[in-house]
């Protein structure tokens, strides 16, 4: 897909873009020597990156790409950003697979474009599905709840019987 500067411009300012949402370290660059024995710290926004990452790729891509030894960190802090950001791509991914789903209607299964449409619905299917919590996945992401009332008989119902009352003034 090619961008114009100008929609590149755009989502590299955007506000949703991870890398403005992401706490930023101020280092900028990241070289893992060894020092004494010891690698050089890993910023908290790349652990972060790491561990998001880790949910849907190979961990040992990640590790040669951003050239770190091990992926995940018990620290709080990057526990719970990894879980917002998650989070945030799995609401983000939802969003984009209603609308993909709304798509699909009459009209456009007549054309091409519900095939596509399908196609994008069932990967953004699989990101939320990726990125849901293992505690969640034997359970629904998503619950329907359909209330619909008990049909009664009519011998539920109270009998009221109707007397018919003379008309007056009908016998003369």
């Amino acid at each position: 897909m090619l961008l114009s500067r100008e929609e590149s411009e755009r989502r590299l300012t955007s506000p949703r873009n991870l890398l403005n949402v992401l706490p930023r370290d101020n280092s900028a660059v990241v070289q893992l020597h060894k020092t004494n024995g010891r690698g050089a710290a890993i910023p908290q926004s790349l652990k972060v990156i790491a561990s998001v990452l880790a949910k849907t790729e190979p961990h040992q891509e990640i590790k040669d790409a951003l050239n770190i030894k091990t992926i995940g960190s018990k620290n709080p802090d990057v526990v719970s950003a990894v879980e917002r950001t998650t989070e945030r791509i799995r609401d983000m991914a939802l969003e984009r697979l209603m609308l993909s789903l709304g798509i699909i209607n009459d009209e456009t299964l007549s054309n091409c474009g519900a095939k596509d449409a399908a196609i994008v619905a069932r990967n953004l299917a699989g990101v939320v599905e990726k990125l849901t919590p293992k505690d969640l996945q034997g359970q629904s992401g998503v619950t329907l709840v359909v209330y619909a009332p008990q049909q009664r008989s009519e011998k539920h119902y109270e009998t009221i019987d109707v007397k018919a009352i003379p008309q007056l003034g009908a016998s003369r």
